[in-house]
C-alpha cells in the first residue's frame, strides 16, 4: 500500500491529541521531549517499530472488511441438516413449531443469500465497465444501463405544465405514464419534470439447469444426502 493509502493515527500517548499521518506521529514523538513520549514507554523499540506496526494492523483491517464470508452457506447448511433431522416428505408432516423453525431458517437463508448477491454484484460492476453479456458455467449474467425516472416537486411540474398550456389537472397526481405523454406531446424539456438518473445493473439473463444439476452430482454423496436425494 503507498503512504497515502493508510488512515491517519493518533499519537499512542494518552491525552495526546496529535493526529496525522504514520510517519508524521512517529516523528512527532520523537521530536517531544518528555517521558510520556518514549519509545520504551511506548512499549516500541523506534519509530522505525511503530510505522511498521500501525501499518501492518491496518493492512490486516483492511483484509478483514474484503473478505468474503457466504453466510448463506452455513444457512444452507443448517436449513439442510434441520430437513434432515424432521425426515419428512410433506410439509402436512410437520406440527406448527417445526414448521415456524423451518420458515425463519428459510426466511434467514433468503437474506443472506441476497446480501452475498449484492456484494458479489457490487465487485462486478466494477470489474465489467461496459454492458455486456458474460457467460458462465452455469448461464449467463449481463450488465446493462438504463435510466431510472423520478417526477420532481409538485410546484415544480405545476409550472412547467402551465408555462406549455397544459391543464395540470389532466396529469393530476402526476402519474408517470401520463406526464411522460403530456411531456412527449407538448414538446417538454424531459429533464424539466423528471430527476433523471443513470443506474447500472447485473442481472442474470439466462440459467444453465443442466450445468447446475451435474456440479450437484459431483458433491459428496453425505451432503447430497441432506438434500434428499440417496446416494
Amino acid at each position: 500500500m503507498y503512504e497515502r493509502e493508510y488512515d491517519p493515527v493518533e499519537c499512542p500517548v494518552a491525552d495526546c491529541d496529535h493526529e496525522d499521518d504514520v510517519r508524521s506521529v512517529a516523528a512527532h514523538v520523537a521530536r517531544i521531549d518528555d517521558p510520556n513520549h518514549a519509545w520504551d514507554r511506548l512499549g516500541y523499540e523506534g519509530a522505525r517499530e511503530f510505522v511498521m506496526a500501525q501499518k501492518s494492523d491496518q493492512q490486516e483491517d483492511k483484509a478483514a472488511a474484503q473478505r468474503f464470508t457466504l453466510e448463506a452457506g452455513r444457512d444452507a447448511l443448517v436449513l439442510l441438516d434441520l430437513v434432515a433431522d424432521y425426515d419428512f416428505e410433506t410439509l402436512d408432516e410437520l406440527d406448527v413449531f417445526q414448521l415456524a423453525n423451518l420458515y425463519t431458517l428459510c426466511s434467514h437463508l433468503q437474506s443472506s443469500a441476497d446480501t452475498s448477491r449484492q456484494e458479489v454484484r457490487d465487485v462486478l460492476l466494477e470489474s465489467i465497465h461496459d454492458d455486456r453479456e458474460v457467460e458462465t458455467d452455469f448461464g449467463t449474467i449481463q450488465r446493462r444501463t438504463y435510466k431510472r425516472r423520478e417526477v420532481r416537486d409538485d410546484q415544480t411540474v405545476q409550472r412547467v405544465l402551465h408555462e406549455a398550456g397544459v391543464d395540470p389537472d389532466s396529469v393530476r397526481s402526476y402519474d408517470t405514464k401520463k406526464l411522460k405523454e403530456a411531456v412527449e406531446e407538448n414538446d417538454i424539456d424531459p429533464d424539466a419534470v423528471f430527476d433523471v438518473e443513470e443506474r447500472q445493473q447485473i442481472r442474470r439473463a439466462e440459467v444453465d439447469d443442466d450445468q447446475r444439476h451435474e456440479r450437484f452430482k459431483e458433491l459428496d454423496a453425505e451432503l447430497r444426502a441432506l438434500a434428499g436425494e440417496s446416494a
